[in-house]
């Protein structure tokens, strides 16, 4: 009975530290997002249109902020002592995976915009792969965590 309470306060722990450690990650990014505005705010006074690179930067911390917000959620779930197999936590990856193509096809669509608006500025649009392995491991999650709360549900119905 212990060794039970001492895994408790373990995982509290962890999870205690986790969650500390995404609320500075939120801090830098809140930093990172405050830089993008600014260099967005230069390359359009410069230029006349924000640079790809910084829309991109600024889009990037949007999205970040978003699965940080997100897996803090999930963590402060666990916390408060929910299981880990939920479809609660499920559709927290599943809205991950959302947050990161949305941010792949806003990054992609403001590049096409940019191109548009100004014809002798000649670019690749381009998309990352990163990012769409990021969404595919994320809808892994997803269906790893449904699977996982069914047949948790399944066990408890059979107790």
């Amino acid at each position: 009975m212990e060794e039970l309470n001492d895994n408790a306060v373990g995982s509290s722990r962890i999870l205690s530290a986790a969650h500390w450690l995404l609320s500075a990650a939120l801090v830098a990014t809140a930093v990172f997002f405050a830089y993008a505005v600014l260099q967005c705010l230069r390359s359009v006074e410069r230029y006349g249109f924000p640079a790809t690179t910084d829309v991109d930067l600024l889009t990037g911390c949007i999205a970040l902020a978003g699965a940080i917000l997100l897996l803090d959620g999930m963590i402060r779930r666990l916390r408060s002592g929910e299981p880990l197999f939920t479809l609660e936590n499920a559709r927290t990856f599943w809205l991950m995976a959302l947050v990161v193509m949305v941010k792949v096809v806003v990054s992609v669509l403001v590049q096409a915009a940019i191109s548009g608006a100004n014809p002798a500025f000649r670019m690749n649009i381009s998309f990352s792969v990163d990012a769409l392995l990021v969404v595919l491991v994320l809808y892994l999650l997803y269906a790893i965590f449904k699977h996982g709360s069914s047949l948790q549900a399944e066990v408890q119905d059979m107790v």
